[in-house]
């Protein structure tokens, strides 16, 4: 069995190839995230963001520059998005890490908190989803496995390092097992998991609902696990030094996130259309799961104490290249908070 190790989390390749998305203002762009491509162009500013694009719950800065929203708070200040695709966050970390990121859009709490401890200098200024019944651990219906206790011995797919992986490590320990009792299998996408299902090189996996939208329906895919005891969070880091360089741009983005929170609650299936459409997963199961997601931008002191528990959680299964005194310095709400109460206030 693979055995526990911080090199396992820290050692895991950046995303090749790069492919990015949408700039402010609608512009296409063609140029590699890169450290000597700074955040200035033509006396502007460019945000460099990591996006991944199987994502179909929390795409609040994308969503921002689709509709409009972002432009409309930038258009006269040279104010542009550029989004760069990877795989997970641990990939989008390494590009943190090396500076050819400036933003990691949606990144999971795991792979944030080892990615601020190994140096990334990032820092959350917003949540951006709380999940617990749409992920969880599936296997095929025809399988013997009914319970997540008999996966002792057995191989199952998820993305190591993700934030999946540590809600799933604390279900087997709900279960009275630990990660040493099976065999991960490093995959990312849920087509990757069925894939591997149906060769038979896996015996279950961990996903999130919409991926596995048609199995479940058809009833091939079941659930032996949510993620209601142990659930799944993912936020908007920032890197510090450019908050200290940009604190007003800071603000104004923690602006444009609230107003794009507002327009996605006015316009569910319109955002789920704009979602579908990027992701090219089906849009009844991008609404549905939409729905039962959190999608709050304030982080709650709920939100810091799973912060603190995810923490001590890698800590204990030596997950960590180091310690933390301060678990403070993997937030900072200021921003979040003025943009809720400014635009509240409108």
């Amino acid at each position: 069995m693979r055995k526990k190790s911080a090199a396992l989390f820290g050692v895991i390749i950046l995303a090749l190839g790069m492919m990015v998305g949408c700039a402010g203002r609608g512009e296409q762009v063609s140029s590699e995230a890169s450290e000597e491509n700074q955040n200035t162009e033509s006396d502007g500013v460019v945000i460099r963001s990591s996006i991944f694009k199987s994502v179909s719950y929390d795409n609040q800065l994308w969503l921002a520059v689709q509709t409009g929203l972002f432009d409309e708070e930038f258009k006269d200040d040279n104010v542009s998005v550029e989004f760069f695709e990877f795989a997970n966050g641990p990939a989008a970390n390494e590009a943190l890490i090396a500076g050819q990121l400036d933003v990691e859009h949606a990144v999971g709490d795991q792979p944030m908190i080892t990615g601020i401890v190994g140096g990334s200098k990032g820092v959350a200024i917003a949540t951006q989803s709380r999940q617990s019944e749409t992920q969880g651990v599936y296997t095929g219906s025809g399988s013997d496995i009914k319970t997540v206790a008999d996966l002792k011995g057995k191989r199952v797919g998820l993305g190591i390092g993700t934030f999946t992986h540590k809600c799933f490590i604390g279900v087997l320990e709900d279960a009275g097992l630990t990660e040493d009792d099976i065999e991960l299998v490093n995959l990312n996408t849920a087509d990757e998991q069925l894939s591997a299902y149906e060769n038979g090189d896996i015996d279950a996996f961990v996903s999130n609902f919409v991926g596995l939208y048609d199995s479940l329906k058809d009833g091939s895919v079941v659930q032996l696990a949510d993620f209601s005891t142990h659930p799944a969070y993912t936020f908007f880091v920032l890197r510090k030094d450019f908050i200290e360089k940009y604190p007003e741009i800071t603000q104004r983005l923690a602006n444009v996130l609230v107003r794009v929170q507002k327009w996605e609650e006015e316009n569910p299936e319109e955002a789920a259309k704009l979602v579908s459409d990027y992701t090219g997963l089906k849009y009844d199961a991008v609404l549905e799961l939409r729905s039962k997601v959190d999608l709050q931008l304030d982080i709650t002191e709920e939100d810091k104490e799973q912060i603190e528990y995810t923490y001590n959680f890698l800590k204990n299964h030596d997950l960590l290249s180091s310690e933390v005194e301060d678990l403070s310095v993997f937030y900072d709400d200021v921003f979040i908070k003025k943009a809720i109460e400014t635009i509240e206030s409108e």
